[in-house]
């Protein structure tokens, strides 16, 4: 095997592990009692989300990872209280139970900035026609954390965890809450919340539509 071949090799192999890691990420809500997980495996997590892609590569959000059982069981508490406003509001979404997230052993929590929004395209105030940016511009946003979940998530699958991505942390009343509890400005949203753990059972593939 010559040089070239080697390099396609090792390439279809790094390939083979990611496409692996996508088709085990899954939304799991028991995780295992009694385990731990360490700083290192957090922080590792934590560099694949700071290389996610952004709008204009803005790098539009921050990150609060909760691994003190104090400040997790707090955080668990203001997701209860949104699933209970949930249920009576909204029903037919899975509700959040302290049972789900009690063997939680971190959570992460990407803050979008709004702020960073003015270094997308703008409409000119002189310019004619319409604001075509504005709208476009809030898709832009909110990509660029999907896009920072995503990477949070599949790394978390690679260290053999797995996660679940809370819907409502954005929502005014909840967010105002995490951030009286955190200490980050009101003006950021916690647009994803991540709670992660070790599955208490093996978790099947699931359906996906066929290419």
């Amino acid at each position: 095997m010559n040089e070239v071949d080697t390099v396609n090799a090792q390439r279809g192999e790094q390939h083979h592990v990611l496409t692996d890691i996508v088709r085990r990420r899954r939304s799991v809500r028991q995780f295992e009692r009694g385990r731990k997980v360490s700083r290192d495996a957090l922080l590792s997590v934590a560099e694949s989300a700071r290389w996610a892609p952004t709008g204009a590569n803005t790098q539009c959000w921050d990150l609060i990872i909760v691994d003190d059982p104090t400040v997790r069981d707090a955080v668990i508490d203001v997701f209860v209280e949104q699933s209970n406003r949930l249920f009576a509001k909204a029903k037919g979404f899975p509700a959040v139970t302290k049972t789900y997230l009690s063997n939680t052993v971190a959570i992460f929590i990407v803050l979008g900035d709004p702020r960073w929004k003015v270094a997308f395209p703008q409409h000119n105030e002189d310019a004619e026609g319409p604001d075509e940016y504005a709208a476009n511009n809030e898709n832009i946003y909110y990509c660029s954390l999907g896009a920072v979940i995503q990477n949070i998530q599949l790394a978390v699958t690679a260290q053999g965890l797995t996660s679940a991505w809370l819907s409502g942390g954005g929502e005014t009343s909840t967010n105002q809450a995490l951030s009286e509890l955190l200490g980050y400005p009101p003006y950021l949203s916690a647009c994803g919340t991540i709670p992660v753990g070790y599955p208490k059972k093996d978790v099947r593939l699931r359906y996906r539509r066929p290419l």
